[in-house]
């Protein structure tokens, strides 16, 4: 992505010109850290570089056999059977699991949160494009996550309070191993200096931990803001 069209964001108004050259349906993406975070889905950064095709072939073995036990645990939180294959990877992708499912929204707000989110060491980032391959009903019940042939958006069921709280939406492609592609595909560039602003200002627009994550982890995440100004988190 060395071609990748960048735009340096340094105020809050630097973002909303960036954010209105968008049309609605566009996904967004933030990173902390814009050097160290690819795009890469999380079960493929465990392939080491130059990994043999045996690795390869081990590594999505390990991918299928650790779904199949979350999914027979963790049907007891969602209080009901998983659907489909799809609706299990949203659900594993939200609580931590390992998958080649790859985190966006469709609010910039919220993309921007996660790219301020954590030490203001670094440049952060923002990453936007826009699709027409979207996932629909009818192809998560006929097609297998594991044999897509070309990337796409995926919309799940709100099987948990943080996907909706976090208007989320997942990309799934062919391989989990690559960074992930879209023609047209943009980014932000937010350097170390403008991180502490523009989370101030994010707060007063309402957007914080407690809202993303409601349950008790980001209720104590914003508290740790408002009474201690921890902006790290």
């Amino acid at each position: 992505m060395d071609d990748l069209k960048e735009t340096k964001v340094e105020s809050f108004e630097d973002f909303h010109r960036f954010v209105e050259r968008w049309s609605q349906g566009a996904c967004y993406r933030g990173v902390p850290d814009i050097e160290a975070h690819t795009l890469v889905p999380r079960v493929g950064r465990y392939l080491e570089p130059n990994a043999t095709a045996e690795r390869r072939a081990s590594l999505f073995r390990t991918e299928q056999s650790s779904l199949r036990l979350f999914g027979a645990e963790a049907v007891r939180y969602l209080g009901r059977d998983f659907r489909s294959k799809w609706e299990l990877l949203a659900f594993g992708q939200h609580h931590g699991l390992p998958t080649r499912l790859l985190d966006w929204s469709t609010s910039p707000l919220v993309a921007l949160f996660f790219a301020l989110d954590g030490p203001h060491t670094s440049d952060a980032g923002v990453y936007v494009f826009r699709t027409e391959r979207w996932i629909d009903g009818d192809f998560e019940r006929m097609y297998d996550p594991f044999s897509v042939t070309e990337s796409a958006v995926f919309m799940s069921a709100h099987v948990s309070a943080r996907i909706s709280a976090q208007q989320g939406v997942f990309t799934v492609q062919p391989d989990p191993t690559t960074a992930f592609e879209s023609e047209g595909m943009e980014r932000m560039r937010i350097p170390a200096a403008a991180r502490a602003q523009l989370s101030r200002q994010l707060l007063k627009y309402g957007i914080n931990a407690r809202a993303l994550f409601p349950d008790p982890d980001g209720l104590a995440r914003w508290i740790r803001v408002l009474h201690y100004n921890d902006l790290a988190r």
